[in-house]
């Protein structure tokens, strides 16, 4: 997901991750990732979209480098949705 920089500062990303955050939960789904360059990567309009991201409620969870195979520094990053993540999975027993 991205935006053109000529559209960037319009709200489009933000209505973008709003949107998807809605479809996930309908879903129930109870971690958003995205991942994005790390703090290695020395392009700054990556350091632009992790400020986004973290502006959006995502946590930096890891960097791996070389994940795409290529050498890249890799950043994940969650944003939690629903529920408890203190428990673990949910079984019914019978």
């Amino acid at each position: 997901m991205a935006v053109l920089p000529q559209e960037q500062g319009k709200s489009i990303g933000s209505a973008l991750i709003k949107a998807t955050e809605r479809y996930l939960k309908n879903d129930a789904v109870r971690l958003f990732e995205v991942k994005t360059f790390g703090e290695s990567h020395p392009d700054m309009n990556y350091a632009k979209t992790r400020r986004f991201y973290l502006w959006q409620g995502f946590l930096l969870l890891e960097e791996i480098h070389d994940f795409w195979g290529k050498g890249l520094p890799t950043l994940f990053m969650v944003k939690p949705l629903l529920g408890n993540f203190e428990s673990g999975p949910t079984s019914k027993s019978t």
